[in-house]
């Protein structure tokens, strides 16, 4: 998982699927890809903090309705996206 992957919702949607077809959470291993181009301390700074702080909510879509569905849809499955973007973060969290 690189630096934009919390912002982009279709592929958090990948964990949602998963996770919905009775997945654990244990089977799921996470491996951050920093930014080459940074200081490797720091590109990993970054990647914990966005991860730490991952809110589906703030994540897009290029069209707003598949944000507006995919949103729907993980509410759904969840009861809310706080109780997604937890689960999200105890697997980043690793």
């Amino acid at each position: 998982a690189g630096p934009t992957f919390c912002r982009r919702l279709w592929c958090l949607l990948e964990i949602f699927t998963f996770l919905r077809m009775g997945g654990s959470v244990e089977r799921i291993e996470v491996l951050f890809i920093a930014d080459p181009r940074k200081d490797p301390a720091q590109a990993q700074a970054e990647l914990t903090a966005t991860f730490e702080n991952f809110d589906a909510a703030k994540a897009e879509c290029f069209l707003p309705k598949d944000r507006e569905r995919l949103l729907a849809v993980i509410e759904a499955g969840f009861g809310d996206v706080r109780e997604f973007n937890k689960i999200v973060r105890r697997i980043f969290a690793g």
